[in-house]
């Protein structure tokens, strides 16, 4: 079927919930999204953005995808954002994902099930609803980019509704807008609820530095990494989906169990606050997430090295 490109649409404005940055399994949902789609041979990813144009960009700099910035996003709609990437994929796939930001929850099986369906334009349904991603040939990107109609990107979809290969699947995570709590806490249940395949299993090491009745976690580092990345102690709190006192509260109990300042935070100014990492914040970081990656890659030396039974004994 030729190469494969997929468009993530993150133009949006960020005012509505950091959709893409909310935190499950430990990393952001635009991340593990482009892993996996990377995983079912998707060779080209591109995210197009508006509204917080930076901070998107500081979590995706060594992902590989290639960032767009739609300048007119506050003006303009899905349509015109989809129009700017086709415009850079055209030449290089032959059929498309065409992805929300708010709807990352899909399973790889579902990528796999539509990659491996038919038809031009293929579209994952569930107990009869469609859901998202939508999947088209490249046969459709004219039509896409001269596409001057009514109602945007819906409007366009409608007009080619009669050649839609809507394709089933037991995946809720296609109509699952990370766009409330409740949502959220839906999408994380959702990841966290795989059926165990057999005889798979790999080790995971969890790191927790202690003093004193402190612990320094995982959850710590990823709220530290998410202020670096979005200057913003505020919207940290928001892709964690934690209120901002108890972002605060974390900020103070790090900093009084191990006696460092990590964070500074400026006020005022024509764009408003900001918050960094000092740098000792940035160096007990950085030296944590090394440890902890080392630690995982000599658990994966000694986990190679043993062996565990894999066929059940007869009664």
């Amino acid at each position: 079927m030729g190469k494969t490109a997929a468009i993530i649409l993150s133009a949006g404005s960020m005012s509505q919930g950091l959709y893409p940055l909310a935190i499950v399994n430990k990393e952001p949902l635009i991340n593990a999204a482009i892993s996996m789609l990377r995983t079912c041979g998707v060779d080209t990813i591109v995210v197009v953005t508006g509204d917080r144009h930076e901070i998107i960009s500081n979590f995706l700099r060594d992902s590989g995808v290639t960032l767009l910035y739609n300048s007119n996003h506050e003006n303009s709609q899905m349509l015109d954002s989809l129009k700017l990437a086709l415009k850079y994929i055209q030449d290089k796939s032959d059929r498309t994902f065409l992805v929300r930001a708010d709807v990352l929850a899909f399973s790889q099986k579902t990528v796999e099930t539509m990659l491996s369906t038919r038809a031009e334009i293929v579209c994952p349904c569930r107990f009869g609803t469609p859901g998202h991603p939508t999947l088209i040939s490249g046969k459709y990107y004219d039509a896409v980019l001269n596409y001057e109609g009514p109602d945007g990107l819906r409007g366009f979809l409608n007009t080619i509704y009669e050649q839609v290969s809507f394709v089933g699947v037991d995946d809720e995570g296609i109509l699952l807008k990370n766009n409330s709590y409740e949502n959220f806490q839906r999408i994380v249940r959702l990841k966290s609820d795989k059926a165990p395949e057999p005889f798979s299993f790999r080790p995971s090491v969890s790191v927790s530095l202690e003093n004193a009745g402190f612990a320094f976690s995982d959850e710590n580092a990823i709220f530290l990494d998410m202020i670096d990345k979005t200057g913003s102690i505020r919207i940290s709190c928001d892709c964690m989906h934690i209120s901002y006192t108890k972002g605060w509260t974390m900020i103070n109990r790090i900093e009084a169990g191990t006696g460092l300042r990590f964070v500074n935070k400026t006020v005022g100014g024509p764009k408003g606050g900001r918050s960094h990492l000092t740098e000792n914040g940035k160096q007990f970081l950085t030296t944590y997430m090394d440890v902890r990656k080392r630690l995982n890659q000599e658990a994966e030396r000694l986990f190679d090295e043993v062996s565990f039974p894999t066929e059940s004994e007869s009664a």
